[in-house]
């Protein structure tokens, strides 16, 4: 294929990549975008049927179901939208495409890493909004949950406040959303068999190794704060080290994205069957 990037061949290549992404995933991620719905009725209707009482489930089951329902589209779309590539006969075929290997690349990042987990926050906290606003026993929406945190703890020191604030800001997590995807990208058109359970596998002996390189440089710096009987919280939460948190974990998520996305252009430049 001549040339890196055309762009009319590009929107061409990225509406057909969509399409087969919808017909190999769709009904999966929009019973996954609905889940927070699905559980509402269900449990609103249980506790009326058990109980004789209507109630929605609290902001707190809710925000952390909408956690699990993004890992769980996380780990199952790659493979199902891209994992078919590692296969002899449809991989040989989606090689032979009209398309440059960085206009694949492209599309397969932005829709597996951008529009689909944006298109899965906004059904799914659509939803969610929507059924706060018509049922009061409902309470708080997940989008507010970093506002009721800070009510949780009116009386929270300030360097406390301003680190819970920073890890509570959703807009921190979206390269960590970014990241995680495209690694689990990678698994899926690396590996040919048990995709995500191999990449969880590499990502359980990644940390592993990184713990141990990491663990003399950390705990020396621990042991002096467990161990000192008059630091205090204000001092904790306001080292060096908790201060910078959020600028080390953009820091290291951005790698994460980098070599990742090298790795999946890589991978896919230099793919054979």
């Amino acid at each position: 294929m001549n040339g890196t990037f055309n762009i009319k061949r590009f929107g061409k290549w990225f509406v057909s990549d969509l399409k087969a992404c919808i017909s190999n995933y769709g009904l999966s991620f929009m019973l996954i975008s609905m889940m927070g719905l699905i559980i509402y009725a269900g449990t609103t209707i249980t506790g009326l049927l058990i109980n004789g009482t209507w109630g929605g489930p609290g902001i707190i089951f809710r925000t952390f179901t909408f956690a699990i329902c993004m890992a769980v589209m996380i780990l199952t779309l790659p493979p199902k939208c891209y994992g078919h590539i590692t296969d002899k006969r449809a991989g040989s075929t989606w090689l032979m495409i009209p398309a440059s290997s960085f206009e694949k690349f492209l599309s397969m990042v932005t829709i597996s890493a951008i529009l689909v987990p944006a298109l899965f926050t906004g059904i799914y906290l659509g939803f969610d909004t929507l059924l706060c606003t018509l049922d009061s026993t409902c309470g708080d929406t997940i989008i507010s949950i970093a506002p009721r945190i800070f009510s949780d703890i009116p009386d929270a020191p300030a360097e406390v406040s301003s680190f819970i604030g920073m890890m509570t800001n959703p807009l921190t997590y979206i390269d960590d959303i970014i990241g995680t995807m495209l690694v689990f990208l990678l698994g899926a058109i690396c590996f040919k068999s048990a995709k995500t359970v191999k990449t969880i596998l590499c990502l359980m002996a990644f940390s592993t190794i990184l713990s141990m390189i990491m663990t003399p440089f950390m705990s020396s710096y621990m042991q002096e704060m467990i161990t000192n009987p008059s630091i205090s919280v204000e001092e904790i939460f306001g080292s060096r080290l908790f201060r910078n948190l959020p600028l080390i974990d953009t820091i290291s998520d951005i790698g994460t994205i980098v070599i990742a996305s090298a790795a999946i252009f890589f991978r896919i430049k230099t793919l054979k069957h």
